[in-house]
């Protein structure tokens, strides 16, 4: 079997979940903007879940999405939950300097 035996078999909508996982790092400046993205797909959300990694985070990264958990799964219309949402944190304690984020030896 190759992908052009398996792609048409998996964009059913209607038979298919959807699993988007996230790592994050440092990102409670952003998780708006990506929620308001999340919230613009079409896909049926009761077919979606979302899984973030959190790991070495120092900002309120963690805290936010333990509240957007909070607000998508119990308080949004039912329509807006997911069929899934959940956080794993693993710290690994590694620290690289931001400029060097982007050499190749280090990727």
């Amino acid at each position: 079997m190759n992908n052009k035996d398996v792609a048409p078999q998996t964009l059913d909508p209607d038979n298919d979940s959807l699993l988007i996982l996230t790592p994050v790092k440092n990102n409670a400046n952003h998780l708006a903007r990506y929620f308001a993205l999340i919230d613009k797909l079409k896909y049926p959300r009761n077919k979606v879940s979302l899984a973030f990694l959190v790991s070495d985070s120092t900002d309120r990264t963690q805290q936010m999405l333990i509240e957007s958990k909070k607000w998508y799964q119990e308080q949004a219309p039912e329509d807006m939950r997911f069929k899934r949402f959940d956080i794993y944190r693993q710290d690994f304690y590694y620290a690289l300097p931001r400029e060097q984020r982007h050499l190749r030896e280090k990727q």
